[in-house]
């Protein structure tokens, strides 16, 4: 009796202690075939709950969660979600409210950037916690594919977050990720997004200096690329942790193509296999369009992985290679003696311009390059419009143009088909100095050579000035002077101290008249004209 009636006082405490423990709710599955189910299983589910997608179908709206953590996933597929033709939001809005969340399994959302290439929103829009595991694909979108935001409210700052341990976020337009939150990355690929700015692949900022991190120690980064500097990773102001994961064919036009600090850390530890690309070109001392010979890169005399065949033109690249030092690339191709590079090193960026130059065997075996022949010479250019050179060799084998070994820019000029057609752009021929230009188009297996002369400009002589003619002066009129006297002395006879003699006159007309003049001097008057002249005495004798 005692017993039984201790068995009821059990009973009875256990009884008071359930009804005094609150209600558990067991998560529950929800299924949606359409686009108008999953509205309803969103709107209904309770924290926890999973909804399966049972079909593939478009998002015409944005689908908001809030106040509830829920997974969604399919229910066999992988299904597709994809951005409806007339709808350019967030596909899908994880509120700010404490207790949002969205996990993402199995599932591919779509952007669907071709039919709606002007959706700037992001498929996943988060002021809440975010996560993605195994088999969730975020893709093509032609905005971010997931964006990472924090808001103020009432001076309180909300910030979401992002954790990926799995699946893949690919083909988005302006960033894979962008976060103004903290992004823990331990599985998963990050690829092939694109950027017109900084931060191809993740973007993260910290903006008030509140310690937002990017934490990686695991997934794939790869071949991402920004027209900026960052074609990987972008770091603003925020701490970057990388202990494991692999880094490869992250592309950046201004540089750093594995990452860009701005106000920024990096701690990268031994388990991170930061991967680069290896590019270069292989032509031949008598083959200058190139060879498609085979290249082999090797680390410290050991071969990296399988060798490859340069393309036509001679160019080659080896994707995935892990930084270190010690790497050469060795060319080789019949005819022609095999060439190893100088070694050089790997580091987190891509390595390009690994170029080799191949010559031919002792015994001439490598082929001769073509000569094409010019049917059609620029020649002399006349000043207006362009220049054309026609040459007989094959235009799917032109691969530049050389001008003092230099290549000429592809904006200068065009070529078409007919042999080959080449025209240089007016405007460019105008900025050629005045002479004679060789220009060498280049092809697989040969070259031709052509010539424009630029004519120098015709200078106008400046005509030389008219001389001003000095003034000249009036003759003064002359005194009216009569003309001298001219006499000749003749039949001087002596008397004592007494001199005679004739003296003949001279007229206007210079004759002499017939008439003469006796004068008489005394000695005295002789004494003035002692300093006769002696021509005087030569004069001729006056006519008789």
């Amino acid at each position: 009796m005692r017993k039984t009636k201790r068995i009821l006082a059990v009973l009875a405490v256990l009884a008071i202690t359930l009804a005094l423990m609150p209600t558990v709710a067991f998560a529950a599955t929800i299924q949606a075939g359409d686009f108008a189910a999953l509205q309803t299983a969103i709107s209904s589910a309770n924290n926890g709950d999973t909804i399966e997608i049972t079909a593939s179908f478009e998002i015409t709206d944005t689908l908001t969660i809030t106040e509830k953590s829920i997974t969604i996933t399919s229910g066999g597929g992988p299904y597709t979600l994809t951005r409806g033709s007339g709808f350019s939001g967030n596909m899908f809005n994880v509120d700010y409210a404490v207790g949002s969340g969205l996990t993402l399994s199995n599932i591919v959302l779509d952007g669907n950037k071709g039919t709606v290439p002007n959706a700037y929103a992001a498929i996943v829009f988060s002021s809440g916690p975010v996560t993605i595991e195994s088999g969730a694909v975020i893709k093509n979108n032609a905005s971010q594919g997931v964006f990472i935001v924090e808001i103020s409210i009432g001076g309180v700052f909300y910030r979401g977050s992002l954790t990926m341990t799995g699946g893949e976020i690919s083909g988005n337009d302006n960033r894979g990720i962008s976060s103004f939150g903290n992004v823990t990355i331990s599985g998963g690929k990050i690829t092939g997004n694109t950027r017109t700015g900084d931060g191809g692949g993740i973007s993260i900022y910290d903006n008030y200096g509140t310690g937002i991190t990017l934490t990686i120690s695991g997934g794939e980064i790869s071949n991402n690329s920004a027209v900026g500097s960052g074609g990987g990773i972008l770091s603003m102001d925020a701490a970057v942790n990388i202990t494991g994961g692999t880094f490869f064919g992250n592309t950046a036009a201004d540089g750093d193509s594995f990452i860009h600090l701005s106000n920024a850390t990096l701690t990268i530890g031994p388990m991170a296999i930061i991967k680069s690309a290896v590019c270069g070109k292989i032509t031949g001392s008598n083959a200058p369009g190139g060879l498609a010979a085979t290249v082999q890169l090797k680390q410290n005399g050991s071969n990296v992985g399988d060798a490859v065949t340069a393309g036509a033109d001679g160019t080659f690249s080896f994707a995935n290679v892990s930084p270190g030092e010690g790497y050469t690339v060795e060319a080789s191709m019949s005819g022609y003696v095999t060439v190893t590079s100088d070694p050089f090193s790997i580091e987190h960026n891509d390595v390009t311009g690994k170029n080799v130059t191949l010559t031919p065997t002792s015994g001439g075996g490598g082929p001769a390059p073509n000569v094409y022949t010019v049917t059609q010479n620029p020649g002399t250019y006349s000043g207006s419009g362009s220049a054309v050179a026609t040459i007989e060799g094959p235009y799917n084998e032109f691969t530049r143009l050389i001008l003092g070994g230099n290549p000429v820019a592809a904006s200068n000029y065009t070529k078409a088909e007919g042999s080959t057609v080449i025209t240089l752009n007016e405007s460019y021929v105008k900025t050629l100095a005045a002479g004679t230009h060789t220009f060498r188009a280049e092809f697989t297996n040969g070259y031709a050579d052509f010539t424009v002369t630029i004519k120098a400009a015709e200078s106008t002589p400046t005509p030389a000035p008219t001389p001003t003619p000095a003034p000249v002066a009036e003759p003064k009129p002359k005194p009216d002077i009569p003309p001298p006297i001219v006499g000749i002395l003749t039949d001087v006879q002596k008397s004592g101290d007494t001199f005679s003699f004739k003296v003949y006159i001279a007229n206007a007309s210079g004759n002499m008249p017939g008439a003469t003049v006796t004068v008489r001097l005394n000695r005295r008057a002789m004494l003035g004209i002692r300093s006769i002249s002696p021509r005087a005495r030569t004069c001729p004798e006056p006519p008789p």
